[in-house]
């Protein structure tokens, strides 16, 4: 139950509020609804694109955007049902978040870019990758929901067994209460109160049908059993107990070229999933030196 608690908390994404450079709002369109997305910085640089994670929205790279808009073109965008995206009444698949991601670089005019996911926004950018792979130069997975799924029949039936009743969690009456003991379980021993409270306020905040069908989009076996990616990926995870032994194998076999990194908190303490708001400098330090190697 460790192992599955620690992965369900790599599908949450971090709050914040605003940016901390200014932007122009856009809005791309994908199946006659409306995508919202923020442009910030040089237009002439190569395209970064911000994906935030389950029930999330642009705002929750607020850390990132200043810091990386100095050198670089920075996309940030509001997934299908997020944010100030249209939330039309569908299935929120993996594969429609991919899409979305292609029509904002087409609606930008970016032939390419290179992909930052935290969370889901890890699988969408792998999923972006799988679907696109002429469109993405790299990716970087913030603590990403990327499961490894087993090989043998019977096993990859247990382990979609497992999830679906874990999303199942999400649905129901008690839907509400679930979510909100889900996201409140999430937080490092250090995480600041106002902080735990924002996070939960800009989780529920998402349509709840829209949180539900992510989520049962996302933790299956065709969601989540992909060929390899061939881009350069950076990976940073938060350093935990639960991290399974040999992921970095199983990243590894997902993304041959691959960079993997696992972070702990000041003095080794555990570092909460929420590694953009934890440790920002570092966070954009890190990708920042990786974007210089792969541009």
């Amino acid at each position: 139950m460790a192992v599955l608690t620690r992965f369900l908390a790599l599908l949450l994404p971090v709050w914040a509020v605003g940016f901390a450079s200014p932007s122009v709002a856009e809005v791309a369109v994908l199946d006659g609804a409306n995508i919202h997305y923020a442009e910030h910085g040089d237009a002439d640089g190569p395209a970064l694109v911000l994906i935030h994670g389950w029930a999330c929205n642009l705002t929750f790279w607020s850390g990132q955007v200043g810091a990386l808009s100095q050198d670089n073109r920075v996309l940030a965008i509001d997934l299908p049902g997020h944010g100030d995206s249209d939330a039309p009444h569908r299935a929120y698949t993996q594969e429609h978040f991919a899409h979305a991601v292609a029509a904002v670089l087409d609606h930008a005019g970016a032939p390419d870019a290179i992909l930052i996911g935290h969370s889901m926004g890890a699988s969408v950018a792998r999923w972006t990758a799988h679907l696109y792979p002429e469109r993405v130069r790299a990716l970087v997975l913030v603590d990403g929901a990327i499961l490894p799924v087993p090989d043998e029949p019977e096993a990859r039936a247990a382990w979609q067994q497992e999830w679906d009743g874990f999303a199942g969690l999400f649905r129901g009456p008690d839907a509400r209460q679930n979510t909100i003991a889900f996201i409140d379980s999430l937080h490092a021993d250090a995480t600041p109160d106002s902080v735990r409270q924002t996070v939960r306020e800009g989780m529920l905040a998402t349509p709840a049908r829209v949180r539900l069908s992510a989520m049962e989009e996302l933790l299956t076996v065709r969601g989540m059993d992909l060929p390899p990616v061939a881009a350069p990926t950076l990976a940073i995870y938060a350093g935990s107990a639960d991290l399974p032994p040999g992921f970095d194998a199983d990243l590894a076999r997902m993304f041959p070229d691959l960079e993997y990194h696992v972070w702990n908190g000041p003095g080794g303490a555990p570092l909460g999933h929420f590694i953009m708001m934890e440790q920002p400098d570092r966070l954009n330090a890190s990708i920042a030196a990786f974007v210089d190697r792969v541009r």
